[in-house]
């Protein structure tokens, strides 16, 4: 363990607060909904 931990430790989520969690639902939203509507098959898995 470091005892100085380093610049990028806490970024990007620590200083975004519970705002972090707003752009994880609509990206977590949005692959099931392709998901949902596209099948296995057909899902494009490069975009979300």
């Amino acid at each position: 363990m470091a005892t100085k931990p380093g610049i990028l430790t806490n970024w990007p989520w620590k200083p975004l607060g519970n705002f972090k969690y707003v752009i994880l639902v609509q990206s977590v939203l949005h692959n099931i909904y392709s998901f949902a509507t596209k099948g296995k098959n057909e899902s494009d898995n490069s975009t979300s």
